[in-house]
């Protein structure tokens, strides 16, 4: 039996060279969905480590700010109220409950490497829960420093101590007292607002190694910066960083 011709050219398939055309023409149309999958997941991983740098950075800044708040505070409101009226009053009070040993703010400086911060905050004996330091360690009463004036008003604290070291991770990280706080974090830089001539406004900003030595009671701001790296992995040849500061 014989097929017409027309129909033999009806069921004609493709060639070889047909066949061919149209597997590049897919492959190429393949790589590229495949080019723009990598290229999103690499923008999503991109922007969730840029995410978290920006939490950890606030963060950090935010629990440093939070002692520093507390740094020289006088614990019984009478006193303060009484050394309000004068400030060579306050002076002496403040002597009274910080001495040299616990300084209410002080510091390292790392020169080309990083400072530390270190922080005092004074507590009546009265207070009902014991304070715990950034580390969560309680301090037993008394304290680190324990005083009988004026007046019998007796006070105990703790003493904060910020530093950059290797985390758990092999990165590094901010500590507190030894603790690990937020890894990612790869410098700390700090400077110290001054009063150089007595009038209890900032003159001058210094590292803790140019603050004169009369004046280390004077410290009346500080200025801190951390600069701070992403904690992913990402395949970007320069991993997201950036730098907080806070006064």
């Amino acid at each position: 039996m014989s097929w017409p011709i027309s129909a033999l050219q009806r069921e004609r398939g493709f060639t070889l060279v047909e066949l061919m055309v149209a597997m590049t023409i897919g492959l190429i149309l393949l790589a590229g969905v495949a080019q723009v999958f990598a290229s999103n997941k690499q923008a999503y991983r991109y922007n969730e480590s840029l995410s978290e740098l920006q939490d950890n950075g606030n963060f950090a800044i935010q629990f440093i700010a939070n002692q520093l708040a507390n740094a020289g505070r006088i614990p019984n409101p009478w006193l303060a109220v009484k050394a309000g009226r004068d400030t060579k009053l306050w002076s002496d009070i403040e002597e009274q409950v910080y001495p040299d040993a616990n300084l209410p703010v002080t510091g390292t400086e790392g020169g080309a490497g990083n400072d530390s911060l270190v922080l005092s905050i004074a507590y009546p004996v009265t207070i009902a829960t014991p304070p715990t330091d950034c580390a969560g360690t309680a301090v037993p009463n008394p304290g680190h420093f324990n005083l009988s004036k004026p007046n019998g008003f007796n006070t105990f604290g703790i003493t904060n101590t910020f530093s950059i070291a290797t985390g758990a991770a092999g990165r590094p990280a901010l500590f507190c007292n030894g603790v690990e706080i937020v890894e990612g974090v790869e410098n700390l830089q700090v400077m110290y607002g001054v009063d150089t001539d007595g009038d209890r406004l900032v003159d001058r900003y210094f590292n803790i190694s140019q603050v004169p030595a009369g004046n280390v009671r004077d410290i009346y701001t500080v200025r801190v910066a951390l600069m701070v790296a992403t904690v992913r992995s990402t395949s970007s040849s320069r991993p997201p960083r950036a730098t907080w500061s806070w006064r």
